[in-house]
């Protein structure tokens, strides 16, 4: 039996799916403002906050959404930068360089899965240096 590959609309499918319980999780409405698709191996997501999450800070975010296939199986997870008003938020021992990071996972058993936040990570590469700003369209009237 050869390894499992998506087919681009599985791979639509599958994170579009995903991107409707992380907006249950975090109980916020979600914006899709770009994709990339490589069928049989990924989709990447870009998304942000369809509105502002607290009106005093105007905190909002921006995330994109990775599914890859490794190994056979299907990896999920999400790389979240925070902003309050459009300026970036990160954790002082990282310099304002980090970002949150989700993992949705599968319990074997049940098979059903769920999000789950897994830390603030730094930003070690720098690929995420140039958003200091909020990149998404504006939701501000």
């Amino acid at each position: 039996m050869g390894e499992y590959e998506p087919s681009e609309d599985e791979l639509r499918r599958i994170t579009d799916y995903l991107i409707e319980r992380f907006a249950t999780f975090l109980k916020q409405e979600i914006e899709i403002y770009n994709t990339c698709i490589d069928p049989g191996s990924s989709a990447t997501y870009f998304i942000y906050s369809g509105s502002q999450i607290d009106s005093i800070f105007e905190m909002e975010w921006e995330a994109v959404v990775t599914v890859q296939l490794i190994d056979g199986k299907l990896w999920i997870d999400t790389q979240l930068l925070l902003f309050s008003r459009q300026q970036r938020l990160g954790l002082q021992k990282h310099e304002g360089n980090s970002v949150l990071i989700f993992v949705y996972e599968r319990d074997i058993e049940s098979k059903r899965g769920e999000w789950r936040f897994l830390e603030w990570e730094k930003d070690i590469y720098g690929e995420w240096e140039s958003y200091t700003k909020l990149s998404k369209p504006s939701t501000k009237l």
